[in-house]
């Protein structure tokens, strides 16, 4: 079947909706790693986002990265931690919200390449360009003016050079060495998004560190807070969802004992308090009670069950305690 058809689903997919931008060297340094199905779907979303800013920063509440991914905001703060362990991103206080002085503001997330990739990005192969593509920066290069070497040298010197990308613990390692007064007036400027610093006159920071502390606050100011419509919430009181019964309870636990297995060294009495808070009150508490227990059910059997996020350590289920029978009539 020829690629031209348009009303092949396929042809309209390709030429009328968007894609998502994943360089091979980094889908497949990803693949290597084994990385977790919530923590590539955060990383790709911040990596789109941050790419139409032009920035590589985006600033999106967790609630909408949760929708956006199609995961809970438990999954996305683990996916989170995943990432930044590995160093493929960096979460930057946002300070106090602007609109709001009492709420912070959300973090900026920067996405970042790993650095066993960039290493041997160069080993890589490149893509096919045209002769068009090939000839314009020739063209470019001939045309641009021969810069002084002198010039050059001065330029390179100023802290308002781009800065070189560095890990989290060399950001925390320069701004370490921030005087009092520098520390100050750096969380000012966070806070009211400007993008110069005055540093001291005996600073210890060198150019290109603090090339690195402007750097930081330019992607600051350049981001702004994603803004979305909340959805009209209903003023009616919703009702208590009514929590699960002893014979629920029982039929949860003997499905708990045949997803697990027996060779699973886990407390059964363990998972099934999880799953009922979890199902109760956490975030299976949106589904269907049959449904949510399906997924419990399915994500022990697969090992992929965790303790849920937010949970109560001294959190115990309340069920209706047993009626006392009666003689009949009253007696």
């Amino acid at each position: 079947m020829s690629n031209g058809n348009a009303s092949d689903p396929r042809v309209a997919l390709v030429r009328e909706k968007y894609f998502s931008l994943r360089p091979k060297p980094l889908e497949k340094w990803r693949w290597t790693a084994k990385a977790p199905g919530s923590a590539e779907r955060v990383f790709w979303y911040h990596w789109d986002v941050g790419h139409q800013n032009g920035t590589w920063v985006s600033q999106v509440p967790i609630r909408l990265v949760a929708e956006a991914c199609s995961l809970d905001v438990a999954t996305v703060t683990r996916a989170y931690q995943w990432l930044k362990g590995r160093g493929l991103i960096r979460r930057i206080d946002g300070g106090r919200d602007d609109a709001n002085p009492f709420r912070q503001a959300t973090a900026l997330t920067e996405v970042f390449v790993p650095r066993e990739l960039v290493q041997r990005l160069a080993a890589e192969p490149n893509r096919r360009r045209r002769d068009t593509e090939l000839q314009a920066p020739s063209a470019a290069r001939q045309a641009a003016p021969v810069p002084n070497p002198s010039e050059a040298i001065a330029e390179a010197a100023t802290p308002d050079t781009a800065a070189p990308a560095v890990s989290r613990r060399e950001s925390a390692a320069i701004l370490k060495k921030l005087s009092d007064g520098e520390r100050t007036r750096l969380y000012s400027a966070q806070r009211d998004r400007k993008t110069e610093l005055q540093f001291d006159v005996d600073t210890q920071l060198e150019p290109a560190e603090q090339a690195h502390v402007l750097h930081t606050l330019q992607l600051i100011a350049a981001a702004r807070p994603t803004t979305a419509t909340a959805p009209a919430r209903s003023m009616a009181p919703q009702k208590a969802r009514a929590p699960l019964t002893v014979l629920q309870v029982a039929a949860t636990r003997a499905r708990i004992q045949k997803a697990k297995g027996e060779g699973d060294s886990r407390d059964v009495n363990a998972l099934l308090r999880q799953v009922v808070w979890s199902v109760e009150e956490g975030s299976l508490a949106k589904f269907d009670r049959a449904h949510a227990l399906s997924i419990a059910c399915k994500k022990i059997r697969e090992g992929g069950w965790s303790t849920p996020f937010r949970m109560p350590v001294d959190w115990t289920w309340k069920r209706a305690l047993p009626e006392t029978c009666s003689v009949a009539g009253g007696v």
